[in-house]
């Protein structure tokens, strides 16, 4: 853990500096016409499900911004993993020539703003192309447009020993600040309003403390490749996307003592992010994470208090995860352990390359997802309650033969795509989901590349989707009550066996966008009771709005319903392990099937009273009277 006492010393220091800086007058307004600068790479896209980010949703408008920063340096990108750090530390960045600026700052020394600037057009607000620069807004504001005339509030070209205090950046349609050099300082501003708070470019050794980062439209701070920077004591809230967000190699990177709140995502550390120190934050997040770290390893996350979002993890390893609370309770996060039992309360709980875990008699609600099983095996989750979680209830990643039985799963999801789900499986075999309560969930059960695994005996209801089968093989779904949801079953995998399930009144019994081999019925004949008597025979599901007859009285359907051969006639109850199809008959249920059936025969007995009647009369009229 950091201390403290470094932090403060570094925000002292740069208070030094910027009051004992020369007093140099601002450069005149000049403009260059014809010179676009490129831009940064925000390389920000993954694919939703395959790279399983689901972050806060970037909106559409920014979409056509991002692919062309994108495309600025795809060369240098597609290099990325060849070369260390240092090296590319080393390699020159491109000079950048803006086409017009408000203000050029090319030499060393102490600058102010004596004024506000208001509906700057020009593309920089801005341009510091020296270092040893102090630029003192006094309280000022800088102003831009916020379109592709202003783009930038402030833009630091290399520099380095710059520091940036006491002004607002709003309203500019890229970065408020833009930082493409070390040891810089920004520090008691407010940055508002614009694409970008804050950016760091493959830029070292700064620090960022006391400001107010709010109402942008992406990012508040981002981070590209940069490393050993300081995020201390500001107030980051209200940005679409993530408060925080480290994005490829950024490396000893210290975030500590910020109020990082309802933002799209809290703190994002990702793609080889590694060795960076999250500590004593309060992050308030209402819809998404609020840590997330993926594919980054060797991290500290200690001593922050989240209030909903908690902690998600993908595909990291080795971090040191402790003494966080979410939602008044402890973040359980647990690494490679074995044959354990979690008995505190959690506000969270997550798994990593772990073994034998039992997680028992939980309630957790308001968090990204509850429980998560990153390549863990052999684990229990039994009897817990699940409820209110933004994307999850629960979720497998990698995880295989663990078993999902006896919890109440409901109202989890935000979104509208299936991964918002109550229980989801991620490449992810042999699990077994079983006697769950799983009710008004965007999707009740996703399996997404995971095969053989078993879903049994639950209750799915009142989601839009009951269960989604996603380039999945081989799974079982058997004994389920699956009712009253927008797709019973939605398929998109193949060889899949489904049968002996109540699948009622949903408004699309199933559906099968693509896959083979998919089979409605069961593998053999099985043994079960209809009226009371025993037959053996292939079964199928129990359709609700199935309208076939059954003229020999098995249970079974006539005529198929869709891809269901043996269609069942009335719903399916397991009683004492036996299969049981329509009502359970007992000796006072045989006696009022037999009245029943009575009925079905009155017009026949009927008509066979009448005509026992004529006969009779007739007889009687040949019959001479006696004398």
């Amino acid at each position: 853990m950091r201390p403290v006492r470094k932090i403060i010393a570094i925000a002292i220091l740069a208070m030094l500096i910027a009051a004992t800086a020369p007093n140099i007058t601002r450069t005149n307004q000049k403009e260059k016409p014809n010179q676009k600068m490129l831009g940064s790479v925000r390389k920000k896209h993954a694919e939703e499900i395959q790279e399983n980010r689901w972050y806060a949703p970037r909106e559409e408008k920014h979409q056509e911004q991002w692919a062309r920063k994108k495309d600025m340096r795809k060369e240098e990108f597609l290099i990325e993993g060849r070369e260390s750090l240092e090296e590319r530390d080393a390699e020159p960045m491109e000079t950048r020539t803006p086409s017009s600026w408000y203000m050029i700052i090319s030499e060393p020394g102490y600058y102010e703003l004596t004024e506000d600037i208001i509906n700057c057009t020009k593309e920089y607000g801005i341009y510091i192309n020296a270092s040893d620069v102090v630029l003192d807004g006094k309280g000022h504001i800088l102003d831009g447009v916020k379109n592709e005339s202003s783009m930038y509030g402030i833009y630091v070209n290399h520099g380095a020993n710059i520091t940036i205090k006491n002004i607002i950046v709003q309203e500019w349609s890229s970065d408020g600040i833009y930082i493409g050099g070390p040891d810089n300082t920004i520090i008691n501003c407010t940055i508002q309003s614009n694409t970008y708070g804050i950016s760091l470019d493959y830029s070292n050794s700064n620090t960022i403390a006391n400001n107010t980062i709010q109402n942008n439209s992406g990012d508040g701070i981002y981070l590209w490749r940069s490393s050993n920077n300081n995020i201390v004591g500001n107030t980051i809230r209200n940005n679409a996307w993530s408060g925080v967000y480290m994005h490829q190699y950024c490396y000893m990177n210290t975030i500590a003592y910020n109020t990082i709140k309802n933002n799209g995502g809290g703190i994002c550390i990702l793609i080889s992010s590694n060795n960076n120190t999250i500590e004593s934050n309060i992050i308030i997040q209402s819809n998404s994470s609020g840590i997330c770290l993926s594919d980054s390893n060797n991290n500290i996350i200690v001593s922050n208090v989240l209030v909903g979002g908690g902690l998600y993890v993908h595909n990291s390893y080795n971090n040191n995860v402790e003494s966080n609370i979410v939602n008044e309770r402890p973040i359980v996060y647990m690494e490679n352990q074995k044959n354990k039992r979690i008995d505190i309360k959690a506000g969270q709980i997550i798994l990593v390359c772990c073994e034998n875990i039992t997680i028992e008699n939980q309630n957790i609600t308001n968090v990204c997802v509850a429980i998560e099983l990153w390549r863990t095996s052999n684990t229990k989750i039994v009897n817990n309650t699940m409820q209110s979680n933004y994307w999850n209830g629960i979720r497998l990643l990698f995880s295989s033969n663990n078993t999902i039985e006896g919890n109440t799963i409901r109202n989890n999801g935000v979104g509208t795509h299936t991964v918002y789900a109550g229980i989801i499986i991620y490449y992810s075999n042999n699990n077994t989901v079983a006697y769950n309560t799983i009710q008004n969930n965007t999707c009740g059960i996703l399996l997404y590349s995971s095969n053989d695994n078993t879903i049994e005996s639950n209750t799915i209801q009142n989601n839009k989707y009951g269960i989604d089968i996603c380039y999945s093989n081989n799974n079982t779904v058997v004994y389920n009550t699956i009712q009253s949801n927008g797709d019973g079953i939605y398929l998109h995998g193949s060889n899949n066996t489904i049968y002996l399930n109540n699948i009622i009144n949903n408004t699309n019994q199933y559906s099968i966008f693509w896959g083979s081999g998919n089979r409605f019925h069961s593998p053999e004949p099985v043994t079960y009771k209809y009226m009371g008597k025993t037959y053996i025979n292939y079964t199928g599901n129990y359709w609700s709005d199935y309208t076939g007859e059954d003229k020999n009285r098995d249970g079974i359907g006539d005529t198929p319903y869709g891809l269901d051969q043996y269609p069942l006639m009335e719903i399916i109850r397991i009683v004492d392990g036996e299969i049981i199809i329509g009502p359970i008959v007992t000796a006072e249920t045989t006696i009022e099937i037999d009245l029943s059936a009575l009925i079905y025969l009155a017009p026949v007995v009927g008509f066979v009273v009448v005509v026992i009647i004529v006969l009779f009369a007739r007889r009687r009229k040949r019959i001479p009277e006696s004398s």
